[in-house]
């Protein structure tokens, strides 16, 4: 695989957006529970996850396991989200449904590609 230094710079730039987040390392702690979700179609995004318990990459999912995702996910356990707008907003509605409450989102523009990510906690 080659890198170029625009693909550098674009993955930095998500990486650094997605780190600005307090996510695990200060906002809940991997003993607590994490569930990070993300999505690997998204540039850089896999170079600025945290570390957690349970991980699920939304493009490894099929159509019936991504509408099951929000009932499969554990209660007592916070939900971490890098993901686009759409995704973003299919699952914040699924986590809504099981009483969960959106903690943190922030929206972080790609300057090169114009792409948005958003980095999204609910608990």
């Amino acid at each position: 695989m080659k890198l170029h230094r625009r693909g550098f710079v674009k993955a930095s730039g998500i990486a650094l957006a997605a780190s600005q987040l307090p996510l695990t390392s200060q906002g809940a702690s991997a003993s607590a529970g994490v569930t990070v979700i993300w999505d690997s179609r998204l540039d850089g995004v896999a170079q600025a996850l945290p570390r957690a318990e349970r991980c699920v990459d939304l493009a490894s999912l099929s159509d019936d396991q991504w509408f099951r995702l929000a009932a499969s996910l554990p209660t007592n356990q916070a939900v971490v989200g890098y993901t686009d707008w759409s995704s973003f907003v299919l699952l914040r509605d699924a986590l809504r449904e099981q009483g969960r409450r959106l903690k943190r989102r922030e929206e972080r523009i790609d300057q090169h590609s114009g792409r948005s990510l958003f980095v999204w906690q609910m608990a």
